[in-house]
């Protein structure tokens, strides 16, 4: 079992610059910087080795069917 330590002290304030602030003042590019951190990018069949070579396995396959 974990061991946690909760912090009673008193909580540093952040302070923001307005030029931080207004870095951020637009929600939609931040919504979809956060999608796009949260949200698992999904790799393409031809990155994948188990699935492409699934693929060229079939593609052989059919190859050899339609030869003979």
């Amino acid at each position: 079992m974990k061991k946690y330590s909760i912090y009673k002290g008193k909580k540093k304030k952040i302070k923001l610059t307005d030029e931080q602030i207004h870095k951020h003042r637009d929600f939609n590019s931040l919504f979809v910087q956060y999608q796009e951190i949260t949200k698992r990018q999904k790799v393409p069949i031809y990155r994948n080795k188990k699935i492409f070579l699934f693929l060229i396995l079939i593609a052989l396959i059919a190859y050899l069917l339609s030869n003979f």
